[in-house]
């Protein structure tokens, strides 16, 4: 540095007279720097990116040269800055000789500063450069060598995005040009963790299964981007971005396609009348390639609903999700296609008809599916037996029943809070020597508990008078919260943690974890387990450190922290596309049928028995509510019995009665099914009908009311008619045994 600034301590007079000694040592740094800069370029293009290409290095050797500029492109900006920042120095630099050179020291930093940083948005500013230093050739080689740098990694930040979008440009190209047609096209409306994360394992099966498919993401202006704003470099940039996780997950799904549009289809505004159709992606959103792709799919008819195209909505905001819904029914390109639409929003009032949409609109062979993540987070725990209820409790293996009772906590009542209630309170049904319901503790607390409490009793009347739920108006870390803790946590099993809050989630679950183990009350065979629901994914992999490291400490006290709601274990093919759960709900109900004796022809269409059991009419959009809420209910039914018949089957297991239970046991678990179909019944609104009333109508069941005459102990099932009520226990013994079958036969794998 010494060195430098002797070279630049020159006086503007020594410079005006064209010293030749200065010039000269100028020049030979200038050439020092510039033969540093371009040996540096060579070598890393030779060494990172030629090499690599041609030798194609082994899985597991060098990385492949964009990968390694990617990783260094932070690197390559500081240095290259730093190439500029001396570049102006030396360019601008004036020093006096004798006492001066410091103030033009101090002078001249800032604004080498700024015109280093100007290098990268492609200005340069030769007239801030010394007159003399542009008479020097190796100077000037100095300043546009930096500035090629400069421009360089700009385009490579650029092109990491930009770069992306031309490419996924061409590849859609090529596939219009193939002519081909697809079995399957899936389409996923935006971009995000959700819908990368389904993409990746929808064509991991695809390619298993040998289909022929396309997998294509829309970018689209973000939901809380004004639409109508002119199209300016800030609207540009939101065009081309994207994060760069989701780059790089985007960037290893080889087989997906990224589009883009300047539209929302959720902000279009169409015709009013649903029957009047539009061309919306060709014509609205500019998207003529898409819809060229998609004209070469199979028609719906004698499709059968296998084949076709799949569009998802998985954005964040619900609203959005359900007006991009409407929408895109309205869009003349799908018509006659097999069309399933996904949309991420809640299951309520407003997003009723949406689960309906096919019965009413047969002739458009277009299937909606809520996805709603709250049920579906559940549905993992529902989905595995180790974390049923019946895990948690000790057993009377001899009598077939429990020797304590299921402690449970939720804390939030919300969407997940709910989901977790019912199944809890319903999977956590057993039954003691008489047949009648164990009582369980579930305890709900939420800090909007006074405004959330009157609707839940509004839509389950009858919880009101089952005393073993309780709901508390408090939040984590109140009086009342730990004052139920300590009272609670010698005895509890199971904990739901639906806070809304990842941190908060998991700081309580560690907190409840080693109130439990310093408890002197509690006995370590107890085992409880706290289940923290995960709201954001990139906190899951710092959540599961904390769990892990939490189990370890723990373990020998039978105490432990998992993780549900994960957006990869809930976004997959076989849960959102295939819907597994659907597919055993299917395979339940004709095995039903056969056991039951309703169903004589084992070679029957299994989709065939399905809509004969439901109740779902062929080629008509005909239906009354009654009817709808009918299927809705068989269809219901059926899903809580393929999933509890796991229990069953533990508990058969645990009393080594799975080969041939008794008689006893048999009737034990049908009192169970019918204690556990009260209670999911009484949580989605049913109250029983009076014995008077089903004698004097002749009915049992009054679905416009929600009433049922069976909503009673076993020994009151039908008491005033002995064959009618044998006919009602068959139906629990037929569960019992279509378990029973179903538990020791493997489910059918997916298409």
């Amino acid at each position: 540095m010494s060195l430098t600034f002797n070279l630049l301590n020159a006086s503007g007079a020594e410079l005006a007279a064209g010293s030749e000694k200065i010039m000269s040592v100028t020049d030979i740094a200038c050439i020092g720097l510039v033969g540093v800069a371009y040996f540096a370029f060579f070598f890393m293009l030779l060494r990172y990116i030629l090499i690599p290409r041609i030798a194609k290095a082994r899985p597991g050797g060098n990385q492949g040269g964009w990968d390694w500029v990617e990783n260094h492109l932070s690197a390559m900006f500081c240095v290259v800055w730093f190439y500029g920042f001396i570049t102006y120095f030396i360019g601008t630099f004036v020093g006096d000789a004798a006492d001066n050179w410091a103030h033009s020291l101090l002078s001249v930093v800032p604004m080498a500063i700024i015109h280093a940083t100007e290098m990268f948005v492609g200005q340069s500013d030769i007239s801030a450069i010394h007159s003399d230093r542009h008479e020097s050739v190796y100077f000037m080689m100095l300043f546009d060598t930096s500035h090629f740098f400069a421009i360089v990694v700009s385009m490579l930040f650029v092109f990491k995005h930009l770069g992306f979008y031309i490419a996924s440009k061409y590849k859609l190209g090529l596939e219009s040009k193939k002519k081909c047609r697809y079995d399957n096209i899936y389409l996923f409306w935006g971009v995000n963790d959700a819908s990368l994360q389904l993409a990746r394992s929808t064509i991991k099966h695809e390619k298993e299964h040998g289909a022929s498919h396309l997998v294509v993401f829309v970018k689209t202006p973000l939901e809380d981007n004004d639409g109508n704003q002119r199209i300016g470099f800030g609207r540009l940039l939101n065009f081309i971005s994207l994060k760069d996780r989701e780059l790089t997950k985007l960037d290893s799904l080889e087989s997906s396609i990224v589009i883009s549009t300047f539209h929302k289809l959720s902000t279009l505004e169409t015709s009013g009348d649903d029957a009047e159709k539009t061309d919306i992606l060709r014509g609205r959103l500019k998207l003529r390639t898409l819809a060229r792709l998609i004209g070469r799919l199979p028609d719906a008819a004698g499709n059968g609903g296998r084949e076709g195209l799949h569009i998802f909505f998985l954005g964040e905001d619900r609203d959005a999700n359900i007006n991009a819904t409407i929408n895109i029914l309205k869009d003349s390109t799908i018509a006659g296609k097999c069309v399933n639409i996904y949309c991420q929003t809640r299951r309520n009032s407003k997003s009723t008809w949406m689960e309906h949409y096919d019965l009413l609109h047969p002739a458009e062979h277009t299937k909606i599916h809520i996805i709603d993540t709250a049920y579906l987070s559940v549905m993992q725990l529902k989905s595995d037996v180790e974390q049923h209820p019946v895990k948690f409790v000790s057993w009377d293996t001899a009598k077939g029943i429990p020797t304590t009772t299921f402690s449970s906590l939720i804390i939030g009542f919300n969407e997940t809070g709910l989901e977790s209630l019912k199944f809890l309170y319903e999977f956590g049904t057993f039954v003691d020597e008489d047949g009648h319901r164990l009582p369980c503790a579930c305890t709900v607390m939420d800090n909007r508990m006074d405004s959330i409490a009157a609707g839940f009793y509004t839509k389950a009347p009858a919880m009101k008078s089952r005393k073993e739920v309780s709901l508390l108006s408090c939040g984590v870390n109140d009086g009342l919260y730990w004052q139920t803790l300590a009272q609670q946590i010698a005895s509890l099993n199971y904990v739901v943690i639906a806070a809304g809050n990842d941190n908060l989630g998991i700081n309580a679950a560690t907190d409840i974890c080693n109130m439990a183990y310093r408890a002197q009350q509690r006995d370590a065979t107890t085992r409880l387990t706290v289940f923290v629901r995960v709201y954001d994914t990139g906190n899951q992999h710092r959540l599961q450190k904390v769990a892990d490291d939490t189990n370890r400490l723990y373990a020998d006290r039978n105490i432990a922290i998992r993780l549900f709601g994960c957006t990869d274990e809930m976004f997959t093919f076989s849960m959102i596309i295939d819907d597994e759960t659907l597919r055993s709900a299917k395979i339940y109900n004709k095995t039903y049928a056969m056991t039951s004796g309703g169903l004589a022809d084992s070679d029957a269409d299994i989709d065939e028995v399905w809509q004969c059991t439901l109740g779902i009419k062929h080629h008509t959009g005909s239906y009354s509510l009654a009817e709808i809420d009918e299927i809705e209910r068989k269809r219901n039914q059926n899903f809580c019995n393929c999933l509890h018949k796991a229990t069953k089957n533990e508990i058969l297991r645990l009393c080594r009665q799975s080969d041939n239970p008794s008689m006893e046991m048999l009737t034990r678990l049908a009192q169970m099914e019918h204690e556990r179909w009260v209670a999911y019944s009484v949580l989605n609104g049913w109250q029983r009908l009076s014995p008077e009333k089903a004698q004097e109508s002749g009915v049992t069941k009054d679905t416009t009311h929600r009433l049922h005459a069976d909503i009673c102990p076993w020994e009151e099932i039908r008491s005033w008619d002995k064959a009618a009520q044998e006919t009602a226990r068959n139906y629990d013994y037929a569960v019992v045994k279509t378990s029973m079958m179903l538990g020791k036969a493997p489910v059918p794998a997916a298409r």
